[in-house]
């Protein structure tokens, strides 16, 4: 009975590491430098949002401490979209520069917002809170299509 769990385990052992070096090296065989670019900047994106806890009142400072490291992660991932948007034809970086532009001014807006809640009562912390959350998410979203966007403005052809 222990030597067929021993060989049913090992089994899968073996299977599971072939499939894992089999999709890695596919991978890798099929990254472009412009396709790693881009998941690095969609790994700033993710880095930001899953750093996202709910703060009650009491930690506000280091709830507004984290946001801004946010904000500064959205804005140094747009700037690597920026970036990447040169290498496109006339049509995409026209698109790009108008999508940036409102996200941009989107994360202008958490900008202010923060100001804003260093002085909120706990009475509308929850509140404005929440609006805040979904306003970075909603940032982060745009900044994830953008991304998408162009990774596909960047390996399609345009004549």
């Amino acid at each position: 009975m222990k030597t067929k769990i021993l060989i049913i385990v090992l089994s899968s052992i073996a299977i599971f590491a072939t499939g894992c070096q089999k999709n890695n090296l596919m991978d890798v065989a099929s990254s472009t430098g412009t396709e790693r670019r881009l998941d690095t900047v969609k790994e700033e994106v993710k880095e930001a949002g899953s750093s996202v806890n709910d703060y009650a009142y009491s930690q506000k400072d280091e709830y507004l401490s984290k946001m801004k490291m946010e904000i500064k992660k959205l804005k140094q991932a747009l700037a690597n979209l920026e970036r990447q948007a040169r290498r496109t034809n006339v049509r995409a970086k026209a698109g790009a520069a108008k999508n940036f532009q409102t996200i941009k001014n989107n994360v202008r807006k958490l900008d202010k917002q923060i100001d804003i809640m260093q002085s909120i009562t706990e009475a509308k912390w929850d509140e404005v809170k929440s609006k805040f959350d979904q306003s970075i998410d909603e940032a982060k979203d745009a900044i994830e299509k953008s991304r998408i966007w162009l990774s596909i403005k960047i390996t399609r052809i345009d004549y």
